[in-house]
């Protein structure tokens, strides 16, 4: 956590993120991200969790995303 001393909140991130392709066949290419923002002050804390998946074939592109707050 770091500390923002100007507004009193305390302020933490983690990341995740995985990425896969084959050099000879980007069809399967592929990527997914998972980041957990915190926000604490006083008698409140609160998260942020957002998780985003990419994935293709021949002629597409997809897109799956959540946040949870």
């Amino acid at each position: 956590m770091i500390r923002c001393a100007d507004i009193g909140v305390d302020v933490g991130r983690r990341a995740h993120e995985r990425y896969a392709a084959t050099a000879d066949d980007l069809a399967p290419a592929r990527g997914e991200s998972t980041w957990t923002m915190r926000f604490r002050r006083n008698d409140w804390d609160v998260s942020v969790v957002t998780h985003t998946r990419l994935t293709c074939d021949g002629q597409s592109f997809f897109v799956d995303a959540t946040l949870d707050g």
